[in-house]
């Protein structure tokens, strides 16, 4: 009798799965954001002096840069990329200027700085013709996915008190997907709901999955550093993400793709400590640099 009411619950379980769908118990607010644009660093006040230019004429892109983060940012490699038909560009930035060379300038936080590239056609135009320059910059960001997970011993706490929660951040081009360890699996008002904590002394492990933020063209970004830090010791928590090998390869596949699809990292855990409950924090740390790019098309007038 008991095997064939543990199959009914099992088959009523499953039903409200397919009927309704699955409710999580996780919570996305414990920390401020670090950003508050998606991009975190924008380009704003964009204007050109002049789009027709004569032989010997030079021609003025201006804009502001500003930080939108509350930690400092380095704007570098600012440059021309193609020239085109120009013979010289002049940059400037907050009174730092280069001629033909790459530009770095630092954005403290919500900082803006004016920025000017000035273009100087050559001294012979021929025919009328339209030009198209490129420039770019580059710079770092790192996003932080951020998760509080309940471990119990299992003895004298069977149902954490806390709740399982998750980071948001908002900018940046990389974002992450968690799936956390299992604890409990109950049906509420014809609902599963899904709740999340691990076991003291027992293995449990965190997913992370590397997710496209936004698609932009003329956007490339490079990721240099995929790294999980515990806010525990490691003789409190151990855990292994794999070798640096793997780590690597995970980091070359993200590149390869510029994350077409979701990329995951696996991490397992053991909480070594003997007490009743506890709330673990681990964080993940991806770091890249983000380059952009900008066309300009202007038209050579005889």
């Amino acid at each position: 009798m008991r095997r064939r009411n543990l199959s009914q619950i099992l088959i009523f379980m499953l039903s409200a799965i397919f009927l309704a769908g699955c409710i999580e118990q996780r919570s996305s607010t414990f920390l401020p954001p670090v950003c508050l644009e998606p991009e975190g660093i924008t380009l704003e006040n964009y204007r050109v002096s002049n789009l027709d230019v004569r032989a010997g004429e030079t021609t003025h892109i201006s804009f502001t840069l500003t930080n939108n983060c509350r930690i400092p940012s380095t704007i570098k490699n600012m440059k021309i990329v193609d020239l085109s038909a120009f013979d010289e560009y002049v940059i400037t930035c907050d009174n730092i200027k280069e001629i033909n060379k790459p530009l770095t300038v630092t954005l403290q936080p919500f900082q803006s700085k004016p920025c000017t590239i000035s273009l100087r056609a050559p001294t012979e135009i021929t025919t009328n013709i339209p030009v198209t320059i490129i420039f770019a910059y580059s710079f770092d960001l790192i996003n932080t996915k951020s998760v509080l997970l309940p471990v119990i011993d299992d003895i004298t706490v069977k149902r954490p008190h806390s709740k399982y929660q998750e980071s948001l951040e908002k900018f940046g081009y990389v974002d992450f997907e968690v799936l956390p360890p299992v604890g409990n699996i109950k049906v509420e008002k014809d609902r599963v709901v899904k709740e999340y904590w691990g076991v003291v002394n027992q293995p449990f492990k965190l997913e992370f999955y590397l997710i496209p933020r936004v698609r932009q063209e003329r956007v490339e970004y490079t990721i240099k550093e995929v790294k999980v830090e515990p806010k525990e010791s490691k003789e409190t928590l151990d855990y292994n993400c794999g070798d640096e090998k793997t780590i690597l390869e995970i980091i070359k596949k993200v590149n390869k793709m510029q994350l077409k699809e979701k990329v995951p990292f696996r991490c397992e855990f053991i909480y070594k400590r003997n007490v009743p409950e506890v709330y673990v924090r681990v964080d993940l740390n991806v770091s890249y640099e983000v380059t952009i790019y900008k066309h300009q098309t202007f038209a050579f007038i005889v």
